[in-house]
């Protein structure tokens, strides 16, 4: 079948082995494996994505001023000791606060808190009795460093600003980090 010169060349090679068969259970153990990537990112990916959008989208807390575009948020020193206490008091929650104060153009001077009876919190979500009209700033915070406004902030915000159009929304993410919301439509 083979010419004597192919025989020769031929001649020392051994022949192919057949590859290993993988067994039935490390087949089983490589599809957990990929599974358990795929669910990761499936279920993991957005959150961090998440998380990381919100982070460059959010401002740091300098001295007693968070300055976002245009808008800066000043606190007196007792309001931004409030804020912190209560971001540190529910770690693993979110709660809300009404601040009051005055607008002067885009400068909003935050000197006094209240808290609005609230009647369920969680990681995600918390449901509260209304600010009053007079709210400067509807406030609430995202345990975590989840920054982003939720669609529900945006909706709440919106119902807020047909009451009092110069309210705004501060979301807090970490004892020095904020978001601020001040149109509900705008996309981050």
């Amino acid at each position: 079948m083979w010419s004597d010169d192919e025989e020769e060349l031929l001649d020392g090679v051994e022949d192919d082995e057949e590859p290993p068969v993988w067994s039935s259970t490390t087949r089983f153990i490589v599809a957990v494996i990929l599974a358990a990537v795929m669910a990761s990112y499936v279920y993991l990916f957005p959150t961090l994505f998440d998380a990381l959008l919100g982070w460059t989208q959010s401002d740091t807390l300098i001295g007693n001023t968070v300055t976002s575009g245009n808008i800066t948020v000043s606190f007196t020193e007792a309001v931004q000791e409030d804020l912190q206490g209560l971001y540190g008091e529910f770690p693993e929650e979110e709660t809300a606060l009404c601040l009051y104060g005055w607008r002067e153009n885009a400068t909003y001077y935050v000197n006094d808190v209240t808290r609005p009876t609230v009647y369920s919190s969680s990681y995600s979500h918390v449901r509260h009795a209304p600010c009053p009209p007079t709210t400067l700033i509807v406030f609430h915070t995202h345990p975590q460093r989840q920054c982003l406004p939720s669609g529900t902030d945006r909706e709440s915000l919106r119902d807020v600003q047909e009451r009092n159009d110069d309210t705004i929304m501060l979301i807090m993410c970490a004892p020095s980090e904020f978001t601020v919301v001040h149109d509900p439509d705008a996309a981050i």
